[in-house]
């Protein structure tokens, strides 16, 4: 029996900041667009608490309200929350990844380990001794320092003495380790660990790591930084699948039911009746790697390599926007028709992405009180492609016979959560939180004539 008990995953007072500037931002280009878009708005969300926290902080901006109507956010576990249909292939990913970084020059990582660096299994031990130097000054720094003087006041309820005590955890799962032992799911903790300290505990962090009687200053914080961050690039999307294949299908198994109802907003804009609409979707981490992998293995011609996708940060976005543009009216052929009529709409479809909010270099910023980074801008996944075609790419992977035991393993692995469920209106989820992030998406918006707009995103927090 495996008991996951959970501690924190407090919302930031950033997060509220970075929330509402999203909202209002996206607000601002709709309305440039095509207002009309604003009249029929959908929030669908999922039910981990951060995840609904970022969803309503954004809707009030979004939507220009005080308060967010209690059934206005949507809650669509089945959609949007994790589910056990990709823990057995995900497992046997990660016992392949762990494989993989005990070897010496291992093959096939050319396309997928930064150029010039060392080789993992090296990377590895060099972190592992840098932990066990920075243990060192940091228990030696708690036992001389006035520690409660550092720093006046600290986020989400913190503490130094929390702070030990985060830290020798993290310390114990490297310090302690043999590089045999090393879990490379770990290193997220870490890398997290140290850029929420720098965002929001860059005074503490600053005294606690820093050698006085060595002279390196912040020299062994952000050497380690720099190569849990690496670290972290090559580990954190190869747990979504190392091979095409293993993507692929672990896509399928964690992000089906969302991209069909993508495909199935899209479509829904060509009826006659369609009006201009947004439908925004708030997902987790998992949710948007799933997803940004089946866009890139559906064969859709992309304009940006995937491996020069970066780290996706709180308020990571996928867009997936839907132009239409009326046809010229021409001379009728029937003598009982009026003199003129128009050819049907034509619809295109744009993918774009942002990474979120996210700096590579964010121990050398200078934080403000808000500790915010700014939400980077969107950029072009793909060109404009027509409508049908774009989706066609799409079909052929969800309907593919190779993957039809994919909705069966959906289904079995929901069928095994609702007799885990203890409380019937259970909030939290059942495995392990991750950042939230968040879709979104909006219906024809049209431009006289010229090429309307169509949003449908994937917003991650």
């Amino acid at each position: 029996l495996k008991i996951i008990v959970k501690w924190g995953g407090e919302f930031t007072h950033a997060a509220k900041y970075q929330s509402r500037d999203l909202g209002d931002n996206l607000r601002k280009d709709l309305q440039i667009m095509n207002k009309n878009v604003l009249d029929d708005v959908k929030i669908f969300t999922s039910s981990e608490r951060r995840v609904r926290a970022t969803a309503e902080l954004f809707t009030q901006r979004f939507l220009d309200i005080r308060e967010v109507p209690k059934d206005m956010l949507l809650i669509r576990k089945e959609m949007l929350d994790d589910s056990n249909a990709a823990k057995e292939k995900t497992d046997a990913v990660k016992q392949e990844l762990y494989e993989l970084l005990q070897r010496d020059n291992p093959e096939g990582l050319e396309e997928l380990w930064p150029r010039g660096k060392a080789d993992p299994g090296e990377l590895v031990q060099d972190i592992i001794v840098a932990m066990r130097k920075l243990r060192e000054i940091m228990r030696k720094n708690f036992k001389e320092y006035d520690i409660d003087a550092i720093q006046k006041s600290w986020c989400c309820y913190e503490s130094p003495s929390l702070f030990y005590e985060r830290w020798e955890k993290i310390f114990e799962e490297f310090a302690d380790v043999e590089r045999s032992e090393f879990d490379p799911s770990k290193v997220s903790e870490l890398y997290d660990s140290l850029k929420y300290d720098a965002l929001h505990n860059r005074p503490f962090l600053e005294t606690i790591f820093v050698d006085a009687d060595s002279g390196e200053g912040m020299g062994p914080i952000k050497d380690l930084y720099s190569k849990a961050k690496i670290l972290f690039d090559f580990v954190s999307p190869l747990e979504y699948g190392i091979s095409e294949e293993d993507r692929l299908e672990i896509g399928l198994l964690t992000s089906m039911p969302l991209i069909k109802q993508i495909v199935e907003d899209l479509e829904a804009c060509k009826r006659p009746d369609a009006a201009p609409c947004t439908r925004l979707y708030f997902t987790k981490e998992s949710h948007v790697h799933t997803l940004l992998n089946i866009v890139y293995l559906s064969g859709i011609p992309t304009k940006l390599h995937k491996r020069d996708i970066p780290e996706l940060d709180y308020l990571t976005q996928i867009t997936f926007e839907l132009y239409e543009r009326s046809g010229p009216t021409t001379p009728s052929l029937s003598t009982f028709d009026s003199p003129h009529h128009s050819s049907p709409p034509e619809y295109s479809l744009r993918i774009g992405f942002s990474p979120g909010s996210g700096n590579p270099n964010i121990l050398d910023l200078q934080m403000d009180s808000k500790h915010c980074l700014a939400v980077m801008q969107r950029r072009n996944l793909t060109d404009h492609l027509p409508l049908d075609a774009a989706l066609h790419y799409y079909k052929t992977q969800v309907e593919n016979p190779k993957y039809r035991s994919v909705n069966r393993r959906i289904r079995e692995s929901r069928m095994l959560g609702h007799r885990l469920v203890v409380a019937e209106n259970e909030e939290e989820d059942m495995i392990e939180d991750e950042a939230p992030l968040m879709i979104i998406g909006s219906p024809p918006v049209e431009r006289g004539g010229l090429e309307a707009y169509f949003q449908r995103a994937n917003l991650g927090a």
